[in-house]
């Protein structure tokens, strides 16, 4: 993988209440188009967007939940990932869809192109809820 830009946003960074954030775009085997990764992380989990336009107007992604720990519906699980690049090389579970990055995810980006700060403030918020949502019972920590 070829990177081309790997930043942090450079606005104010309070608020993504915490999160770490990381855009990137780079070019993956022999495409000749950029692959975009938005990745947020937090103290429990990280929240993972990717896609790339394969052949003009068609586009594959994906939206990927990495755990620190098992979420109670994989308690029984091995870790999905014994390195996972969210955690710094750490053990993940994990769990992704690519429905949603093509029905949700990949038309917003496309009509808001270059506003990654606003885009990884939308994924802070969705990994926020799903933080809520997935440890409420505050047992799987």
């Amino acid at each position: 993988m070829q990177y081309l830009a790997a930043r942090r946003p450079t606005s104010d960074m309070s608020k993504f209440h915490g999160y770490r954030v990381t855009y990137e775009q780079s070019f993956l085997y022999n495409q000749d188009q950029p692959y975009h990764r938005y990745l947020v992380t937090g103290p429990r989990l990280a929240l993972e967007l990717h896609f790339y336009e394969y052949k003009p107007g068609d586009w594959s992604g994906g939206v990927e939940c990495h755990y620190r720990k098992p979420p109670a519906y994989m308690a029984d699980q091995a870790p999905s990932h014994e390195t996972c690049h969210a955690f710094d090389g750490n053990a993940c579970w994990h769990d992704g869809t690519g429905l949603w990055a093509s029905e949700y995810w990949i038309p917003m980006w496309q009509t808001m192109k270059h506003a990654h700060d606003e885009i990884l403030v939308m994924l802070v918020e969705e990994a926020i809820k799903r933080d809520r949502l997935t440890f409420r019972s505050g047992g799987e920590e």
